[in-house]
């Protein structure tokens, strides 16, 4: 048996990728392809993401210490081990699922409210140490907001007022006396969740739209590659097991199942047959893990 000299850092809780991650699920994916299952890696759901240079996940680190970030590098160093030769509209399309498809699942993980609400600003407190499990989601969050911003999506701050017209608000002695009264709040607040739901399905609509022409561009690029699948083939699904995951997955696995059935279908054949299978993991080391200790001590190397 090969002994390790790589090191995959992924989330992940309990000997699984998590949710969060749709990168985390495809790498899993990607090294239980029976092609690759020789490979001398380590894979170990640290959740620490002050190992890597730009404080993401996923991490490899080889023997020597070197470092190598996000899923696109990472598989273009794993594929290096494999006598093949490489494909650029294959790793062309890996790129473009890495940009796009990330754009949609931060959107559905952090700004649509029911699954931000629901599930994922609960999450963390499994997968990191206090106080990192309460800041991380909201950092993630507006780090959203500004990702998403070329998918012409409105999301209002959440301390952001929803303003009322002029004939609702009068600034006379009158309407001043009425703001007090318990009758106005009522009304008001009742205003502000109707505008919010409101836009809530103007975000759905405009999302389903830019997820609408993103498959359109794979749908018409994938099939010159052959019908083995490819990396690309594994990051689409693992952003879709986490779409479909969510709270309001069931909306998208009805778009998806109605719009794109044959899609649907593969896409749903590689989640069930990958599902089924463990990689092979060990726990962080005390060193390796996202403690207090360990941030603090990182928080001052950086500093001086």
């Amino acid at each position: 048996m090969m002994t390790p000299t790589k090191v995959l850092h992924l989330w992940g809780l309990d000997g699984k990728p998590s949710l969060i991650s749709p990168e985390s699920i495809a790498l899993c994916w990607f090294l239980n392809d029976n092609e690759r299952s020789t490979l001398a890696v380590d894979v170990v759901y640290s959740n620490n993401t002050d190992l890597s240079s730009t404080g993401e996940l996923p991490l490899l680190i080889d023997g020597s210490g070197k470092k190598t970030v996000g899923l696109y590098s990472i598989v273009e160093v794993l594929s290096e081990e494999e006598d093949k030769d490489k494909s650029l509209l294959a790793f062309a399309l890996l790129q473009f699922v890495l940009q796009e498809m990330r754009k949609c699942t931060m959107y559905q993980l952090y700004l649509n409210p029911v699954n931000y609400t629901e599930y994922t600003s609960k999450v963390y407190s499994y997968l990191l140490h206090w106080p990192f499990w309460y800041n991380t989601p909201l950092n993630n969050r507006s780090a959203a907001r500004e990702l998403c911003r070329d998918l012409t999506i409105s999301i209002p701050d959440d301390d952001e007022n929803v303003s009322l017209t002029g004939g609702e608000i009068d600034m006379s002695d009158k309407a001043t006396d009425l703001a007090q009264s318990k009758v106005f709040k009522v009304t008001r607040d009742s205003k502000r969740q109707q505008n919010k739901k409101l836009q809530e399905l103007k975000n759905n609509s405009k999302f389903t739209t830019k997820l609408d022409g993103i498959l359109a561009h794979w749908e018409s690029a994938r099939p010159s590659l052959g019908s083995s699948y490819i990396p690309a083939d594994l990051l689409l699904a693992a952003h879709f097991k986490v779409q479909m995951a969510l709270p309001q997955g069931e909306l998208l696995r009805n778009h998806l199942s109605s719009r794109f059935p044959t899609l649907y279908h593969k896409v749903n054949k590689l989640i069930e047959t990958n599902d089924k299978l463990n990689v092979p993991n060990r726990d962080p080391t005390f060193n390796e893990s996202g403690n207090i200790l360990n941030s603090v001590y990182n928080f001052l190397r950086m500093s001086v």
